[in-house]
């Protein structure tokens, strides 16, 4: 009844009971880190793996305890990643996906397609990492609002949408990232107003820039970073 309550009671209760698989699930789902003190064999892997960096622990653990709902919340809460890992049942839980990106963005690769193409579940993992971008739907990667979020976390996340030709968001990503600048289509990173945004986030950003010739271009990028006089032309 106490790790009902408190899964961190699992600490003080005997080995007997740590060893309990009732007593391990349920204070495991009050309390995900309990299962780092469960008697052998279900504390094993996971002492092994103690915080769950390594996804790989996951395939050692109990397959009881794989399926349960309340142990992969606890577990997607520290890293995200593991969703990936997690039975396909599991992956088209909302709650579950929603926990996953929310710790680590680019976990949205491992949900299912349905949530893949779900606005809340996506627009959260590109808060958290813009280039989550990549395993959207393709009606998103061309979505403006969608794609703005995800460029203004990382302007990188360009290189994964529909709209490098689209003026606001290329901007918004150069602003963010100036090496998004490569991402951009033809027509806007040969235009000169966007490589001056680019350099002036990124000086290195003109490498990628074909106004290496141009003097203001080049004065803008190598007052943010010296070594872009690296790129300039006849350096």
């Amino acid at each position: 009844a106490a790790v009902r309550q408190d899964g961190r009671a699992l600490w003080g209760a005997s080995p007997a009971l740590r060893g309990n698989r009732e007593v391990v699930l349920a204070a495991v789902r009050q309390y995900g880190l309990a299962l780092e003190v469960a008697s052998e064999p279900c504390g094993r892997a996971w002492r092994h793996g103690r915080t769950w960096r390594n996804v790989w622990t996951w395939h050692s653990v109990p397959e009881e305890l794989q399926t349960d709902v309340g142990v992969a919340l606890a577990v997607v809460r520290q890293n995200g990643r593991v969703l990936g890992h997690l039975p396909v049942g599991l992956r088209g839980d909302k709650e579950l996906v929603l926990a996953a990106v929310r710790q680590d963005g680019r976990a949205l690769g491992g949900a299912s397609k349905a949530l893949r193409g779900n606005r809340e579940v996506v627009l959260a993992a590109l808060r958290q990492n813009g280039l989550a971008l990549e395993f959207t739907s393709e009606a998103f990667r061309a979505h403006r609002e969608v794609v703005l979020t995800a460029v203004r976390q990382t302007g990188l996340a360009l290189q994964f949408s529909r709209l490098r030709a689209d003026r606001k968001v290329v901007f918004a990503a150069v602003r963010r990232t100036g090496a998004a600048l490569q991402f951009a289509a033809d027509e806007l990173s040969e235009d000169r107003e966007v490589a001056l945004v680019a350099v002036r986030q990124d000086g290195l950003a003109l490498g990628s820039s074909v106004f290496r010739a141009d003097r203001t271009v080049v004065l803008a990028a190598v007052q943010r970073t010296g070594a872009a006089l690296q790129f300039a032309a006849g350096a």
